[in-house]
């Protein structure tokens, strides 16, 4: 997984070498960090900010659940076009 080397990430896709596995990882990560930054943004607008939170983390396992959920029933690493279903 690259995170830094955007580079290199870049050619591996372009020589069909990154795993579904990190196709995953990768949806996932921004799935997590684009919920915790709507949140974050939102959290001054809310009259109970505490609420705000729970629902924020509540939202977070429930997307960490069902990506995993949605990858094993693709087949997992053996699944193909993860993302694009």
């Amino acid at each position: 997984m690259y995170i830094w080397k955007t580079n290199k990430l870049a050619e591996d896709l372009k020589e069909n070498k990154v795993s579904q596995t990190d196709f995953k990882r990768y949806y996932l990560i921004s799935s997590v960090i684009l919920s915790i930054s709507v949140y974050f943004l939102s959290i001054e607008a809310r009259p109970y900010p505490v609420v705000c939170f729970f629902e924020t983390v509540g939202v977070i396992i429930v997307t960490i659940f069902g990506l995993n959920l949605i990858f094993k029933f693709n087949g997992g690493d053996d699944g193909k076009d993860y993302l694009n279903r």
